[in-house]
């Protein structure tokens, strides 16, 4: 199950893949497998790469015709997937739990994080309880990145932690191509949906995802000098 963040993390480097046919099978390979595993929170993190990957195939057809093709591919593709999910047992037990409210026990995880929080003496609560504090007070990382800093690192961690989304946000201005838009919107999309429901700084794979972040910044970078030295 925690194998399909493998190919959740690798979605937005499919932006730079130039032969269009092997994005789109490699966009099916991710999907395929992210579905297999019904992991709800990869799931709900592929979505917005996965309209943005649909939207930029559309988006470099300038010919109605081909963008009707391409809509029409798509929606026989997310067709396959529901086929998919609804022929599988075990999707549709975790779409019913889910629907139910079984949360798989982080309800219970989240609140127990933010009541020590909040519930800590003003210096905890500005600069935490130190390094994985979570697992000597509750037993269990707070599988939220998050409550997490909050318990460990209090307002300070988790502030730097949004100053940090904040400033990849800025870079979207410096993007060079809407390949390189894409896929920091992609690589944001996902991060920040895995920071809230799951550890996304503690997920060893999410080097893939840096691996993405790290070819649009130095696409960034030139450009930003680029403009700089014709001054």
């Amino acid at each position: 199950i925690n194998a399909s963040s493998v190919f959740l993390f690798l979605m937005p480097l499919l932006f730079y893949v130039k032969k269009r046919y092997i994005s789109w099978i490699g966009i099916v390979i991710c999907m395929f497998f992210i579905f297999s595993a019904v992991k709800r929170g990869n799931i709900v993190a592929s979505v917005g790469p996965l309209l943005l990957f649909c939207y930029a195939q559309i988006k470099r057809k300038k010919r109605v015709g081909s963008r009707l093709f391409i809509v029409l591919a798509v929606l026989a593709g997310l067709y396959l997937l529901y086929r998919f999910a609804i022929s599988s047992a075990y999707f549709m037990n975790r779409f019913e739990d889910t629907l139910e409210g079984d949360s798989s026990g982080r309800d219970v995880i989240y609140g127990n994080a933010y009541q020590i929080w909040v519930n800590s003496s003003f210096f905890q609560f500005l600069f935490g309880h130190g390094f994985d504090a979570t697992i000597k007070l509750i037993g269990k990382h707070a599988h939220s990145d998050w409550l997490e800093l909050l318990v460990d690192y209090g307002v300070l961690g988790a502030s730097i932690y949004l100053a940090l989304f904040v400033s990849l946000a800025l870079q979207l201005k410096h993007c060079r191509t809407f390949e390189d838009k894409c896929v920091l919107l992609g690589v944001l999309y996902i991060w920040f949906v895995k920071s809230v429901v799951s550890m996304a700084y503690f997920e060893p794979w999410m080097i893939l995802l840096m691996i993405s972040l790290g070819i649009m910044l130095g696409h960034s970078k030139k450009s930003f000098f680029a403009l700089d030295s014709s001054k």
